[in-house]
Parts: structure tokens; sequence; C-alpha cells
């Protein structure tokens, strides 16, 4: 058995980069199953590069994307290790050995850096959910990693931290809970009966009546957003370069970045796009512009530099020097719009943006359609 990375053969593990050696080392049995496979030589183990080398090694002896790197209790894939530099990795192989307290500074600040909870981190979702009287709901009894880190974002936005008077704090849960099918919907949903009140800048007098009242978004936003679910395909994890080829295509052939979900792109238009209840052709109109202004900042800035989520399968990307947007790359594969601010952006309105596709900077891959088969769902209400 042979290891080739990019056709080359490895001869040993450190014939790999201190980064890739390091989180190799970091995998449970990771260094073991590399020497074994060198020193055999009746199969032939090849990978493009030493992201996907580590990935497949983490999967292939543990049958699990994520790692739990003890020490300091972090759930993390071994692919979003491989974005740190190799002293940041060096500070965790010695927390994880004990060698440092998983509290120390350095600890700490290599993961606000990359954005990374622990399992104590994590278990503040728990405490959250307590607070709004909802942990015991079956929505929340198999939640993943993703999910947790949704909701963990929770905890330091303001619409929670400084909910104002009244406090609408568990109506927003409730109407959440009422609406979503997953523990990420409930988020989206959370914060639409917030900031949707806000917009209003009337809370009404009854909890009946503000109930009503973002019903009636969901209602109205809703249909809207299955036009608005289109968008590209990548196939998997791929470097920036193929996802803003991907984006190319898609717009060249007159098409608009979509929402993931439904109640993502509600939650969007009525917190970033100032929605105050319209109906009909006025909340087709509010969506429209939305989308529009939002495909042309991307269509003229192009994508940045990709930031790994800690599941090591989700990346977004960076639109504009001020963040004006935010580009994700699912783990299906769909590219999606994250996330627009829907302010001007300094210059000149995004209407008036030149049309930047077709310049020749981008490769040319053509993406496949991508039309789910979603439909706003509501429970009963409580």
């Amino acid at each position: 058995m042979t290891v080739q990375l990019a056709d080359t053969p490895l001869t040993s593990a450190f014939a790999l980069s201190e980064t890739g050696r390091l989180v190799m080392g970091l995998i449970d049995g990771g260094l073991h199953w590399l020497d074994y496979a060198i020193s055999e030589s009746d199969r032939t183990y090849g990978f493009p590069d030493e992201s996907t080398m580590v990935a497949a090694v983490q999967s292939g002896l543990h049958a699990n994307r994520l790692m739990l790197l003890g020490g300091v209790e972090l759930p993390v894939a071994p692919v979003k290790l491989m974005t740190m530099n190799p002293r940041e990795l060096q500070i965790l192989r010695r927390a994880a050995l004990g060698e440092i307290d998983p509290e120390d500074p350095q600890v700490e600040e290599i993961f606000s850096r990359h954005s990374l909870a622990t399992i104590q981190d994590l278990a503040a979702v728990d405490a959250m959910l307590d607070h709004l009287e909802i942990a015991d709901e079956p929505l929340f009894q198999t939640m993943t990693l993703d999910d947790r880190l949704t909701l963990l974002a929770l905890q330091t936005d303001d619409r929670l931290a400084d909910p104002g008077k009244p406090d609408l704090r568990l109506e927003a849960a409730q109407f959440a809970l009422d609406q979503a099918g997953s523990p990420v919907e409930f988020a989206d949903y959370l914060r639409v009966f917030l900031d949707l009140m806000r917009n209003l800048d009337d809370p009404f007098e009854t909890p009946e009546e503000r109930y009503e009242q973002a019903e009636r978004a969901v209602y109205s936003l809703g249909p809207i957003m299955f036009a608005a679910l289109d968008c590209p395909d990548a196939p998997g994890l791929v470097a920036p370069a193929q996802v803003e080829a991907a984006i190319s295509e898609w717009m060249l052939a007159g098409r608009q970045l979509g929402f993931l979900r439904i109640s993502q792109g509600i939650q969007q238009i009525v917190a970033e796009g100032g929605y105050t209840n319209q109906s009909g052709m006025a909340a087709e109109l509010a969506v429209r512009s939305y989308l529009d202004r939002a495909n042309r900042v991307i269509q003229f800035y192009g994508i940045g530099p990709a930031f790994m989520q800690q599941d090591g399968a989700t990346c977004l990307f960076p639109v504009g020097p001020k963040e004006e947007a935010v580009v994700r790359l699912d783990p299906t594969g769909a590219i999606t719009l994250a996330r627009f601010d829907g302010a001007p952006i300094g210059f000149s309105d995004a209407s008036e943006l030149p049309d930047r596709a077709g310049d020749g900077r981008l490769g040319r891959r053509v993406p496949k359609s991508r039309k789910p088969a979603r439909k706003t769902r509501r429970k009963a209400r409580k």
C-alpha cells in the first residue's frame, strides 16, 4: 500500500507540511495509519491534497467527520484545523496533552479567532432554551453541531441580549416553535418575530395581536420564497475560484443567487429589507429589490477568502470591503446568499453598479439548477 498526494508518493509523515503533520497527529491513530499505509505496497491511496487526506483518514478510522480534541473538549473537523498555522496547532496539541491549561489565554484567543465552540460553550444552548421555557420540546432533542452553533449565535444577538420593553422573547420563542421544522428554522423565525415588532415600531397591545402580525408576515413572504430558493451547486467542498466560477455562470444565465431555506429568506427580508407586513405586489417588490441589490453587489465585488466553519464542510465568503454580504457554500454543495445588510454601499446605489460578469477573470463551469421541493410549514398554534 502506498499513499500519494497529487500523484506524488509519500515516503514518511515528514514529507507532509508541518500543518498537515500536526493535524494527522491530532487524529486518533492518524500517524499510525499513515506509517502502515506507506510501508505496504499492494494498494495505493491517492488524495488530491492534504486537507482531503486528513478528512478521509478521520472518517475512515472513526466513521465520523468530527473529532473530539481532548483536553479542550473541542468537537471539530480536521479540515478546519488545516486552516490554522503550525503555532496554533502546537498550542492546541499541548492543551490536549495537558501541558497547558485549556483556559490559557493563548487557547482562548485561538478559539475566538477561528470561531470555535467547545462542549462547555455549546452547553449554554440548553440554558438559553430553558430560559425561553422550551428546552423539553421535541424539536431540540436531536440537535447536530450545526444546530447548536446556530442557536449559540443567539446568545450574542442583540435581539435577545437587549430585548427592550416589553420583553417579547418568550412570545417570539413560542411563535418560532410553532413555525419551525428544525432548530435552524427556529432561530430564523425567532428573529423574524422580534425584528418585525421592531420594524413596526408598535408592539401592539396583546400577545394575540403580535402573533397575528408575525404570522401574516410568514404567510405573505413564504410563498414568494419558492422562486428565491434557486441557486447553483458545487461538487462538494471546492476552492473559492470554483465557487466564484459557479456564481458567474449562474448570473450569466440570468439567474440570481437565492436563499438556502424559506425561513432564512423571510428573516433576511424582515431584518434587512425594512419589511412592515406589506402583502401582494408590495411584498414581491420588497423581495425582488433585496435580491437585485444583493446580487449586484456580489457581481461587482466577487467573493472574498473562504472562512471555514467548525464542521469542516461549510464555508462563508465575505463580499465587499465592509462585508456588505456573505455567500455560503453548504455541505450539500449549494451556493447561497447567507446575508446582505441592505444598506447603501458607500459610493453608489447597488442598482447602479457596473455589470462585472463576463470580464474573463472567472473560470467557466456550468452549475446545476437547484429547485428544491419545499413548502412553508406551520404547526397548529398552541
